[in-house]
């Protein structure tokens, strides 16, 4: 029992090492860290504006409902850029609007202003609708973006659409800043977020120094975590190595002895002696009498 105990404690640590060196591996492995952002819903700002210094954002997602359908409107929402901005990008994460011939009944337009009288973003249908999503960045020319959903007869299967949208702005970029790839600046606080801040993918890169130390630190981090490990097992050796193990189930060693032969009985396969041959006569002597 109390070997089961000792391999049973063993084994958990060993687990525990394993999980704890796949968690460091895990963390190295990683080259950046991915945050949520704040969602967004068209339906709560219909005729509004949502601007982006209001709610202290320099990213967000809009989604036209937080529902899994969406009912028969006519909605519009412009997104403003904080004044530090000059442009806001944008792209599909999904798109699910019934589709119908030339997007007549349900369908999203999307302006480069701060209006539906503003021109079309460039490079985008007049209308969208459908279920395969616009690939690609798109850009505004101002700080403005309008959105316009309309739908005549609702539908009780498909919920709008999800986009992802980041001011920005050209030329040099300022110190809390993150300067992309493209020439675009964005906030530094939007870098390795997994949402594309830059356009171009260009917000998480790590060079081969930056990667090589990384790699580094995690093998001297998991050579020293492996060194405590087999020290904690030897101090432990040596306190309870030689320790007497006693349980309250222990009990006392019996010995089983083999029964006593029996007297007086026949056993199988011996026959008695004959009696000794006394002369007939004898005085005083009287045959004895054998029970087989």
């Amino acid at each position: 029992m109390i070997l089961l105990l000792k391999r049973t404690y063993h084994n958990s640590q060993m687990e525990s090492l394993t999980y704890v060196t796949a968690l460091v591996l895990l963390v190295c492995l990683s080259s950046g860290q991915v945050s949520g952002i704040q969602y967004y819903f068209m339906t709560s700002f219909c005729g509004q504006s949502l601007n982006m210094s209001y709610y202290s954002i320099d990213q967000g997602r809009i989604k036209l409902t937080s529902l899994s359908s969406y009912q028969r409107m006519t909605c519009s929402l412009t997104i403003v850029a904080p004044s530090i901005y000059d442009r806001i990008m944008f792209y599909f994460e999904n798109l699910d609007i019934r589709n119908t011939i030339s997007c007549s009944d349900d369908s999203l337009q999307l302006f480069d202003g701060p209006n539906i009288y503003a021109p079309r973003v460039s490079g985008l249908y007049y209308k969208i609708c459908g279920y395969s999503k616009p690939g690609g960045v798109y850009t505004t020319t101002g700080n403005t973006l309008t959105l316009l959903f309309t739908s005549f007869s609702g539908s009780l299967v498909d919920d709008g659409f999800d986009a992802v949208f980041t001011a920005y702005h050209l030329g040099a970029c300022y110190s809390n800043e993150y300067d992309c790839s493209n020439g675009r600046c964005i906030a530094s606080s939007l870098t390795c977020n997994g949402y594309n801040p830059c356009g171009d993918y260009s917000d998480c890169h790590i060079s081969g120094g930056g990667i090589a130390g990384i790699v580094i630190g995690c093998i001297v981090f998991i050579c020293i975590l492996t060194i405590v490990f087999i020290l904690l097992r030897r101090r432990r050796r040596m306190l309870y190595g030689h320790a007497p193990y006693v349980t309250a189930n222990a009990t006392a060693p019996t010995t089983v002895y083999a029964p006593p032969p029996t007297y007086g009985a026949a056993q199988p396969g011996w026959n008695p002696p004959p009696p000794p041959n006394y002369p007939q006569g004898y005085p005083g002597y009287q045959s004895p009498a054998y029970k087989y």
